[in-house]
């Protein structure tokens, strides 16, 4: 009785491990944070591949990540854009923004190469094809890099809650694990 009992259990155990990992509550949000390739390639080429294997992938895009959207949507060559750019410069140079925000990040756009690489694009363009649902942070592009009003233009998906980074409690109450790249 026994000896049927522990190998009713066994089998019953194997099955269960055969299902899809979807079914068994592997879901994965993964949070890119940097505007390069070596951080951004592998991060979304992880989520096709996780998405291959069933199992349920959501992207959150925040920090210099949020930075890739520019040139994704053609935004570096519209005029708009442009005249963002010298504006910013101007700004840098004067005296008061010397002395008081010279460190602030959007500064840096200005030293930045924000063109991003063919194979970014690529990646990009897996992403949508495999349907694995993006988020831009609303915050990150607000706060940081003052580039929230050329993303919502280009019509990302942006966070609802332009104050506050992207909201992640939710995903842990359903059991999603988090992956940082």
């Amino acid at each position: 009785m026994i000896k049927k009992s522990f190998i009713t259990i066994s089998m019953l155990l194997f099955m269960v491990s055969l299902l899809p990992a979807q079914e068994n509550g592997q879901n994965v949000v993964m949070i890119l944070g940097k505007f390069s390739d070596s951080s951004l390639i592998p991060g979304l080429q992880r989520a096709v591949q996780l998405k291959k294997a069933g199992i349920e992938v959501r992207i959150i895009f925040e920090r210099e990540a949020v930075l890739s959207f520019i040139d994704l949507n053609d935004g570096l060559s519209k005029p708009a854009w442009q005249k963002k750019m010298k504006d910013l410069a101007v700004e840098r140079s004067t005296d008061t923004i010397k002395d008081f925000l010279a460190e602030h990040p959007k500064f840096k756009l200005l030293d930045m190469n924000l063109k991003t690489s063919d194979t970014l694009k690529i990646w990009m363009q897996k992403i949508k094809d495999e349907k694995i649902p993006y988020t831009v942070c609303s915050a990150s592009a607000k706060y940081i890099y003052d580039i929230y009003v050329d993303l919502k233009a280009t019509g990302e998906p942006l966070s609802p809650d332009s104050e506050a980074p992207v909201d992640i409690s939710p995903f842990i109450k359903q059991g999603y694990q988090i992956l940082v790249y």
